[in-house]
């Protein structure tokens, strides 16, 4: 760093046989930090997400810009901010070369700067079939200690008020896998740091690497205090799906596994051997919903052993061996044909109420199966199809214009446009599960509105 701070604009220089990574992460109160939290805690997880981006390149810390918007002037929570912010910071040797301040919501943005050697960045692209995928650390404790906060179980005895507290620091204060990301460059095939949850996260190394991901869930890590405090399908569920573990999941060639374990088992990181790459769907059939469905007997068994899994995979149509949403999709139009002489109110409060159950009887399926959000789940493309085809309603024509609105929905589910894929990439659990369906549905009832208002 040439200039820092007290100049319009910093002045750098990357050392000689390396590039720049850069990475930009914003926080905002109550949605990457729970309302309330300290404020020594809130910056060093504002830096410490970014420094993970920095460890999934694996990069070495160099530089930090920091935008913080207060709602109010608060020295002394900015004072707080800048200790915990600091505190790790001079960890990593971290310099803050600028930044603003301003009024607003609570949110806090920062860009990190680090170097890595040239053409020896980590990318989440470079996965390959045949190689091993590992993660360091332990999954689901940041979201088990997110569920603490907000459930606020009673007390009990020392050891378990003890790991509820270790479950939220992990929460408030995750750990940059640094080192990790630096020793897996030469040796990693492909790298991602979990932020959003395992399956999300693995799967953009799928996408990127146009490859699949197989995970063998009895494998996954778990801390003492995870295992202790969740069981089962709720334990499985929050190690999949959580998010904000902040660990290492990657993708390793075959010959450099023993490297790898050994490296890092040295480290004192954690790393354990997850899954294997294997070979990926088309994207043609991606798109199109052409994916076979992914449960394996035991997991059909605990979601059909509860009347709410039932209802969520469509009465038995998510298990359709291919494209289970259109079957799901097609099987609700198919009742709505059934019931076109239904008085209209009673249609739409059944919609209503179609969509809140969904909610619901998703987040069990979900438990029950340990994936977020999986094909199976058809409840889903009822409630959109049902909202897709309300204009006839309005404009009760043939039955045959039922096809029409059902591939309407067929074409906004598969195409997700902005505000749908928005949706699907961001809401989460069973909320999630219903709500870029939803959107979908709305969409394809506005085109159909349109074109039967010309008829």
């Amino acid at each position: 760093m040439l200039v820092g701070i007290g100049d319009d604009g910093a002045v750098l220089t990357v050392p000689a046989g390396h590039q720049l990574v850069v990475s930009t992460d914003t926080l905002i109160d109550g949605v990457h930090f729970p309302r309330g939290s300290r404020a020594d805690d809130i910056g060093w997880k504002s830096l410490a997400v970014n420094l993970s981006d920095l460890a999934a390149m694996g990069a070495s810390p160099a530089w930090a810009s920091l935008a913080l918007t207060l709602p109010n002037a608060d020295a002394d929570f900015v004072d707080g901010f800048m200790e915990g912010f600091g505190a790790l910071a001079a960890q990593h040797h971290v310099a803050l070369i600028g930044g603003d301040t301003t009024r607003g919501l609570l949110s806090i943005t920062i860009t990190i700067h680090g170097f890595v050697p040239e053409g020896k960045a980590l990318l989440r692209s470079g996965a390959s079939v045949g190689d091993v995928v590992f993660v360091t650390g332990s999954l689901g404790d940041a979201a088990a200690g997110l569920r603490v906060l907000r459930s606020m179980p009673s007390q009990s005895d020392d050891s378990a008020d003890q790991q509820r507290t270790q479950l939220i620091a992990r929460l408030n204060r995750p750990t940059a896998q640094i080192a990790a990301g630096q020793i897996l460059r030469g040796m990693a095939s492909a790298c991602i740091d979990v932020s959003d949850g395992l399956l999300a996260d693995l799967g953009h190394v799928a996408t990127r690497s146009a490859v699949g991901i197989e995970i063998e869930i009895d494998r996954l890590p778990a801390s003492s205090a995870l295992y202790d405090q969740f069981r089962g399908d709720q334990r499985v569920a929050l190690q999949l799906g959580g998010g904000d573990d902040y660990e290492l999941a990657f993708t390793v060639p075959p010959a450099q596994v023993d490297a790898v374990m050994r490296d890092l088992s040295k480290l004192g990181c954690g790393v354990t051997r997850i899954g294997r790459v294997i070979e990926g769907i088309r994207d043609a059939e991606r798109r199109m919903g052409f994916v076979p469905v992914s449960l394996n007997a035991a997991q059909r068994r605990a979601v059909l052993g509860h009347p709410a899994g039932w209802v969520a995979l469509g009465f038995g149509s998510g298990l359709s061996p291919v494209a289970p949403g259109t079957v799901g999709s097609a099987v609700a139009a198919l009742i709505w044909l059934l019931l076109r002489e239904v008085d209209p109110v009673l249609i739409v409060s059944v919609i209503v109420a179609a969509s809140g159950l969904g909610v619901w009887v998703s987040n069990v399926a979900i438990a029950r199966i340990g994936v977020d959000d999986p094909g199976s789940i058809v409840w889903d493309e009822f409630v959109g199809q049902w909202i897709a085809l309300l204009p006839l309603l309005v404009w009760p024509l043939g039955d045959w214009w039922i096809v029409i609105g059902f591939g309407l929905f067929r074409l906004f589910d598969i195409w997700k446009p902005g505000p749908i894929r928005w949706a699907d990439n961001h809401i989460k659990g069973g909320l999630g599960v219903m709500v870029d369906d939803i959107v979908a549905g709305v969409f394809a009832a506005a085109t159909f509105a349109a074109i039967l208002a010309f008829v």
